[in-house]
Formats: C-alpha cells, structure tokens, sequence
C-alpha cells in the first residue's frame, strides 16, 4: 500500500509539457507535506500538486516516495526555488545586518546549534528586511540531489511579499497563514511592515491570543485593519468558522489571488497555493 498520497492537483489547459523549460518550479516541505506549483514565464501558476504521508515518514523517505511516483519534479526548468517550510527564520532590519555576523545572529535568534543544517540569509526589499534562516539537512540533501541548482528561500520571503502585494488593497493589514500545528503572521501598517513571525498552536484561541497581540503591539486600529487567512484549510471548515467567531472581520482573500493562476476559476483554491507565486 502506498504510504502517500495527492491531496489536491491542478493542471492549466494552457500547461504546454514541451514549454516546460522556459518554466518555473516552487516547491515547500514540511513534515508530511510537500506542496509546488509550475509557474508560467509570467509567473502564475498552470499547475499545482499537494501531497501528504498516511504514515510519519522523515524528509528523506518522504521526498523519494513522492519522487519517485512525480514527473513534474523530474523535468528540467529554468529555475527552482526550495521554500524553508519548517519556519525558521528572524528577521533584522537590512540597516544593521553584516554578513560576517550571521552566525551570531542565527544563534542568538534562532537557536544556539544548527548541526549541520544549511545557514543562509535572504534581503526582502519589500521588508527593508534581511532574513536569517535555516534549511533541515536531509531537505536541502535531497533537493540538491533531485534538482537542478535549486535556489532556497525563508518563508517569509512569499509571506511578506505576498502581504505587501495585499496591502494595495488593506494598508493596514494581518496576513495569518496556516499550516498543521504553526501559522506565520505577517502584520503591515500604512503598507510598512512591523512583523513577520511563526507561531505554534494547538486550538484556534491560539491564533486569536496572537492576532490580537500583534495588533495591539503595532498599536492598530481594529476597526480598519484587514485581518486576512491563508494556507491549510478548507472555506467550511470548523477552524475558519470558529476563527470568525473570534475575529468577525477576518476574511479568505479568494478572489484577490485569482490572477495568480493563469486559469481564473472561483473553484481553485487560491488561498492554499497562491503564496508559491512570491
């Protein structure tokens, strides 16, 4: 029996097999999950593909069973980009960031050993912000591996552009996206950014204790501030009900990512995939 699955996949009538080079691959993992999509020259979206284990299963053991039963990953493109889905990451503004310091940044920040974990930083030019961050070993292994030189970036590179792109729309703005068990909350203010950080949790009050505390730290106007959901949940769900108990203004910006796919359809899930497009 096989011990993963695809839990969702989207192929775009547009998707051209033979264009495949002059495309992109996006790719996240976490434990048990690995999400990508192919990006078009445009960068949006023609496929997507979500798979999950039955069974706990390591990075390593987990990444060749959905090797091995994949083509997409298995085609060559002109660029690939590993997002760090385990969320660790800090954030220093770019100003007072030095190279030759990102050691003592990382385990002052992060955690104090990184064994053999990939160490690495990343400039958000939207953020005016430079990202500390890590990569498991046996992810970045296979990936180097399985891949053609694939390029690795900190969630909250797509968290934070992915906000910022939202705050045309919601100046002052919380972006909350959710995986199993973490969320990252990205916070705005007059299109600024104040925040971007992972948090665990076990129920929703979790997530509503630090929606709020963001915004009274950032000092925010609820009344005009945009709360906004992404990421692992379905739109009737019993987390995103009992999230707009507690937080009646919080809205899925399904629409608002539409353009991030090239076929536009109100029945694709924009709010679980349309981050991989930043």
């Amino acid at each position: 029996m096989e011990t993963i699955y695809s839990a969702y996949q989207h192929q775009s009538a547009q998707f051209e097999p033979e264009q495949v080079r002059n495309n992109s691959l996006r790719l996240l993992m976490r434990p048990n999950l690995l999400q990508y999509a192919v990006l078009s020259e445009a960068g949006k979206i023609l496929a997507a593909k979500e798979y999950r284990s039955k069974i706990d299963l390591d990075y390593s053991d987990f990444f060749d069973a959905v090797y091995a039963q994949d083509y997409f990953l298995k085609e060559d493109y002109a660029s690939i980009r590993v997002i760090n889905g385990t969320l660790e990451f800090s954030l220093i503004p770019t100003r007072l960031f030095q190279p030759k310091q990102v050691k003592e940044f990382a385990g002052a920040l992060i955690k104090e050993s990184f064994e053999v974990d990939h160490l690495d930083y990343r400039n958000m030019d939207a953020g005016h912000a430079t990202a500390i961050f890590t990569v498991p070993f046996p992810v970045k292994q296979k990936c180097d591996f399985y891949l053609e030189a694939p390029e690795y970036v900190p969630f909250c590179l797509p968290a934070i552009n992915l906000a910022v792109a939202l705050a045309d729309t919601y100046p002052d703005l919380i972006l909350v996206h959710i995986f199993a068990g973490e969320f990252v909350l990205t916070g705005l203010k007059a299109g600024n950014l104040h925040i971007c950080n992972a948090y665990n949790y076990v129920g929703v009050t979790d997530i509503v204790y630090f929606v709020q505390l963001v915004m009274d730290t950032l000092k925010q106007d609820p009344k005009s501030t945009q709360v906004l959901a992404i990421g692992e949940f379905e739109l009737e769900s019993e987390l995103l009900r009992q999230l707009r108990k507690y937080i009646p203004g919080i809205e899925v910006p399904q629409k608002a990512l539409t353009d991030c796919f090239v076929t536009r359809s109100e029945k694709l899930p924009t709010w679980r995939y349309a981050y991989l497009t930043y």
